[in-house]
């Protein structure tokens, strides 16, 4: 019986009279959100005098019912394997909205166990569904404006506010009524931050965010220039280069009256602005010395032929220079702005101070030095060539090349199957040799080009004649020197690879971009179609494969040419080298000053130029190196005979030279 309150009034006062009975306590029948285990939400009904609630029905609960009966029975005379539908929700939301039946089997002691693959009622979360099961899409949603995505890269998408009860009546907990329930809220900071909204915590009287960021996206150095915090330290775009002037650094060797020639043939450069290239110089006498004109250093010949690797400031001036040896095929940089080198030897060289001797007849080795110019390893490939070279994420080195006869990486060692064959080997961070594969055939065979996509697999370019295998895929030359692509994952297994035949198409290097897609640049004879793709130019153009290997385009650039090419890391395109002849692009003619100019081409993806750099004198000059920094300058080495070598901005030292090399550091065009 329910409270009663009889009020008397008269002569004689108020009299109160309560009835007997068990208080009301709620409304009868009435089902509420309640909290299981865990912080999952179950239902219970009020029974239908008003005076109590039912237990907490949670999914998963393990009913002992019949077979045949409903999920409240609790009879146990079912027979083991039987199956049945089961819905421990409430009744009035089976199958509304999201809400759907499951399935309990019967186990060997009789009893029904825990109900699978239902679905119950949720809280409402305004994404176009009735997830609270009443028959009502989204009630109670308010859209909120639209947001852009912030400097850091955290995405704002409007989330709409979901309502607060989730089922008729007066149902929600205590965590409900927090004014952050439902909205979305952020965890960490700018590419890494993860995207959640705030939920009930498993004792329904709080609320907790449930975003998680994703750490795997950090990255050791900013990209800058694309409004990102992408080292996920809270701040844009930090610790970025912004050169406003030209910078030049002018090397040349001092011969008195011997002879000898200098080159430059590798460049790197760091978000700061820093710039490390390699050199190289081969005297007829070692009283000769290079000399470093912006810093005004001269550094001796220790032998015939010398090479150095020289780090200069974002003003060209020297930081510090090392001897290393006169051929180098790789330089790179890790995550920590640590230098990589990968260098021939054969006979006597220095690295640093140390003088080193190989027993063999040809080594590869791999040198890593910090930012400070201080040698951390050396590692030989004993009876190896090196031709490729790229780092990880992880910072493990991968290199790639070609031996005849016999080869020692450590404790690995193998002999060619036919005239040379190529490998592709992992070196850790600590200058371990983790793995060799050996590419080889009947043939010749070279791994001639390696690269890291965003991913972590390798994709790699080499040549062979007869026959070569890689892993398990199996290819064929045609006639002569066959070239191939090919693609390996992480755990070393080769995922496809593609062949290509001499005489109509020769890719000469290969660059990738920020999604994995694949350019190739070749010279192409006559027009014909290649892997499914039309090529309908002749000369210098690209090919593009995408991430699984499927051709997708060619096209050839507006401009003087494409004999070197790079993709930045946000995806611009660049040409670079030496132009001898006029050429046009629209209404802009533009002709050498000298025999040979310098030229650098920015393009975008379709081949369309963006912007041209020129300079040169009036003898022959050309660019062979090119990195381009996170802040989108260009660092650019090259060779000039000219005296009066200039472009737009500046112009180089004045002074007779012979032969000099130079380091041009460019504003973003």
């Amino acid at each position: 019986m329910n409270p009663r309150l009889i009020l008397m009034c008269g002569l004689l006062g108020v009299v109160l009279v309560f009835s007997c009975g068990k208080p009301s306590i709620c409304t009868p029948n009435l089902t509420q959100v309640c909290v299981c285990p865990g912080g999952v939400q179950g239902a219970q009904s009020c029974d239908a005098t008003g005076t109590g609630w039912s237990k907490c029905a949670c999914p998963g609960d393990e009913t002992n019912h019949k077979d045949g009966g409903d999920s409240n029975d609790s009879s146990n005379s079912c027979k083991e394997g039987d199956t049945r539908p089961c819905y421990t929700g409430p009744a009035n939301t089976k199958d509304v909205g999201i809400c759907k039946s499951g399935k309990e089997t019967c186990d060997k002691n009789g009893f029904w166990k825990h109900c699978i693959d239902e679905v119950t009622h949720d809280t409402e979360v305004c994404d176009g569904t009735d997830n609270n099961c009443d028959g009502t899409i989204d009630e109670g949603c308010a859209k909120k404006e639209n947001n852009k995505p912030d400097a850091g890269g955290v995405d704002e998408t409007p989330i709409e506010t979901p309502a607060k009860d989730v089922l008729p009546g007066d149902t929600s907990l205590v965590c409900q009524k927090d004014p952050r329930w439902g909205t979305s809220c952020t965890s960490g900071q700018g590419i890494c931050a993860g995207n959640g909204r705030w939920k009930c915590s498993a004792d329904g009287k709080t609320v907790e965010c449930d975003a998680k960021e994703d750490l795997s996206k950090k990255q050791a150095q900013e990209t800058c220039d694309n409004a990102k915090d992408d080292d996920c330290n809270g701040k844009v775009d930090d610790n970025c280069s912004s050169t406003t002037v030209e910078t030049f650094a002018f090397f040349q060797l001092n011969t008195g009256n011997s002879t000898g020639t200098l080159s430059i043939s590798q460049i790197v450069a760091d978000a700061q602005g820093n710039t490390y290239v390699l050199l190289s110089a081969n005297v007829s006498s070692t009283s000769q010395s290079l000399m470093i004109f912006s810093s005004r250093l001269t550094m001796k010949m220790l032998m015939g032929r010398q090479g150095w690797l020289v780090k200069l400031d974002p003003q060209g001036n020297v930081a510090w220079a090392q001897y290393m040896p006169s051929s180098n095929s790789g330089l790179t940089m890790d995550s920590q702005g640590n230098i990589l080198v990968a260098s021939r030897l054969g006979g006597t060289d220095y690295i640093g101070n140390t003088k080193i001797t190989s027993s063999s007849r040809i080594n590869a080795a791999f040198i890593k030095i910090t930012p400070s110019g201080q040698i951390m390893w050396i590692k030989q490939a004993n009876g190896a060539y090196s031709t490729g070279f790229a780092v990880d994420a992880s910072d493990n080195l991968y290199v790639s090349g070609k031996f005849d006869g016999n080869v020692s990486f450590d404790n690995i060692s193998y002999t060619a199957s036919g005239s040379s064959d190529g490998y592709i080997a992992k070196l850790s961070s600590s200058g371990t040799f983790d793995w060799v594969i050996v590419c080889g055939g009947s043939g010749a065979g070279s791994v001639e080009g390696i690269h890291v996509d965003n991913n972590g697999d390798l994709v790699v370019r080499g040549s062979f004649t007869s026959s070569i295998l890689l892993g398990n895929l199996s290819l064929t030359a045609s006639s002569g020197t066959s070239y191939f692509v090919a693609k390996l994952d992480t755990k070393k297994k080769f995922l496809w690879a593609k062949q290509f035949e001499r005489g109509g198409f020769a890719p000469q290097s290969i660059r990738l971009d920020s999604k994995g897609n694949i350019y190739l640049i070749a010279s192409i004879l006559s027009p014909k179609t290649i892997h499914g793709v039309t090529v309908s130019f002749t000369g210098y153009g690209l090919f593009q494969l995408n991430p699984q290997g499927k051709g997708v385009r060619a096209f050839s650039p507006e401009g003087p040419g494409l004999s070197r090419f790079l993709i930045d890391p946000l995806d611009r395109f660049y040409s670079f080298g030496s132009f001898r002849s006029s050429f046009a692009i629209g209404a802009t003619t533009y002709t050498p000053k000298g025999s040979t100019d310098v030229i650098v081409t920015r393009y975008d993806n379709t081949g369309k130029v963006n912007s041209v750099t020129q300079a040169g004198g009036l003898k022959n000059d050309a660019v062979y190196a090119m990195a381009v920094n996170a802040k989108g300058d260009l660092h650019m080495a090259g060779l000039t005979l000219s005296q009066n070598f200039t472009s737009k901005y500046t112009s180089l030292p004045t002074g007779t030279r012979i032969k000099g090399a130079f380091v041009w550091i460019l504003p973003k065009p």
